[in-house]
């Protein structure tokens, strides 16, 4: 298909918006997004979807993810990260308390209602939380269904000016907010806390290692992988595809598959459809070749 997936490495103070249009600009691509909003204070691997693979995202909706995380106990700010001023501050010192901060990272593995932070895209009768704080509106968002998969500190704990600094390793479900993880892990020992860090290593089966630096990505030096290579659908060769592109459902022979990927005869895809079971047939859920 005409386009692809691009890995990229996000930088602190930049927005996942600005990077898809700078990206978009440099190599004069039709049409730039991202998969997974990653916060301007965010690092780590961000997933560009160029040209035609814009149309893919759904099939990449509720893949999992892994940060790693430095959280600060002492300080807190509204946005739960360095952004903005602080307005809650103690002196604490965990250092030698090691069993109390991996006990309390294990307490939150699981499925749970997680309250988003204020500073967050999700939207509310049509505006973003973030705009909302910006605004001075007093809001307090609802809980969400989400799940800290596995979690474990991969540092050691140390004290710098008064506060308390350790990183963990996060994996988590669709959703999961882990500056929300930082306040609520501090809200347990009764401190208050923030994300000083936060750097995104994998989203599904991609990992920031196979990821490009912006400036890689100006200077030419990237490659575009196909997002179909990473759906894990059945894909079936038809010998003629006539009625698949004039949109003809296709009759049920193949099993009880959500999706199927149609090929040609030489295997090149065709086409993503979806199956309806109320009368035994796939119908197509996205074009990939015209």
């Amino acid at each position: 298909m005409n386009g692809g997936f691009l890995l990229i490495k996000k930088d602190r103070e930049i927005s996942s918006n600005s990077l898809d249009n700078r990206v978009k600009r440099a190599l004069s691509f039709s049409k730039v997004g991202h998969l997974g909003t990653l916060d301007p204070l965010a690092e780590g691997l961000l997933i560009l979807m160029v040209d035609r693979a814009t149309k893919l995202a759904k099939y990449f909706d509720d893949l999992n993810k892994v940060y790693e995380l430095e959280i600060r106990l002492g300080a807190r700010t509204r946005s739960l990260d360095l952004e903005g001023e602080i307005t809650d501050f103690k002196e604490v010192n965990f250092e030698g308390q090691d069993e109390l901060i991996d006990e309390t990272l294990k307490s939150f593995i699981g499925k749970s209602s997680q309250i988003p932070p204020l500073a967050s895209a999700i939207k509310v009768n049509g505006k973003k939380l973030y705009e909302l704080e910006r605004q001075n509106i007093d809001y307090t968002p609802k809980g969400r269904d989400v799940e800290l998969i596995d979690v474990k500190r991969i540092s050691d704990i140390k004290t710098i000016n008064n506060n308390t600094y350790f990183t963990c390793l996060c994996h988590t479900s669709k959703g999961y907010y882990v500056r929300s993880l930082a306040r609520d892990f501090g809200d347990k020992l009764h401190v208050p806390s923030l994300a000083s860090g936060i750097n995104r290593v994998k989203v599904g089966k991609f990992s920031i290692d196979n990821a490009y630096t912006l400036s890689d990505i100006e200077n030419g030096n990237y490659k575009l992988i196909n997002p179909l290579d990473y759906l894990d659908f059945k894909r079936v060769n038809l010998d003629d595809t006539n009625d698949l592109k004039n949109g003809v459902w296709i009759k049920n022979v193949y099993g009880n598959y959500e999706y199927i990927i149609f090929c040609d005869k030489k295997g090149t895809p065709i086409a993503i459809s979806k199956l309806d079971a109320s009368k035994n047939v796939y119908r197509i859920d996205t074009m990939l070749e015209l």
